[in-house]
């Protein structure tokens, strides 16, 4: 009786190690890209994307709209009040780029980090000719890729630095003194 469960265990290990070299260098590219996946969910959960969201919902938004009606009025503004102002701008237009692409890479990560997970179990238990691994593989990594560019913007939230701050406590004192009466 021992003797057939060593002898059938050696079996089952030889079988589960006898993968093709397309399966083992597939897996070894699906782990890579797992990693790559949980790496980027962990940096995206460091971003202040929820409080971003909010302050430009409840801040930055009404005071922009704000500038843009008032500033009809015949203000005078300096050149340097009026680019203050054009960088408070172009900083409440690229939140109001930058958070719907954050929820919408963080789902896309999820879907391929599921999907490579399920492609992974798939080749790992033979569910998947060695033939079509590639295929599938390809297809998988190219809906990453597709999504590489707009990561990276959304993965630059994290370079909105201390000028950005200047900027916005200059254009909150700046749209004090000008629009509060």
């Amino acid at each position: 009786m021992k003797i057939r469960l060593l002898y059938l265990a050696i079996l089952v290990l030889l079988i589960t190690s006898c993968r093709t070299e397309q399966e083992k260098d597939a897996i070894k590219v699906i782990d890579e890209q797992l990693s790559y996946i949980e790496n980027v969910i962990e940096q995206y959960k460091a971003l202040p994307i929820d409080s971003l969201n909010h302050v430009y919902g409840k801040k930055l938004k009404p005071a922009a709209d704000k500038i843009k009606t008032e500033l009809d009025i015949n203000l005078k503004l300096t050149n340097e009040e009026m680019t203050t102002l054009s960088n408070y701008a172009d900083y409440v237009k690229g939140l109001k780029k930058i958070v719907p692409l954050a929820e919408k890479t963080a789902q896309g990560l999820f879907v391929c980090r599921k999907q490579l997970t399920d492609l992974r179990n798939d080749i790992s238990h033979g569910a998947i000719p060695s033939d079509s691994i590639k295929i599938y593989l390809e297809g998988e990594l190219y809906n990453l890729a597709l999504m590489h560019v707009d990561i990276i913007k959304v993965l630059e939230l994290k370079t909105i630095g201390e000028d950005y701050r200047r900027t916005e406590q200059k254009a909150d004192s700046l749209i004090d003194k000008i629009f509060k009466k």
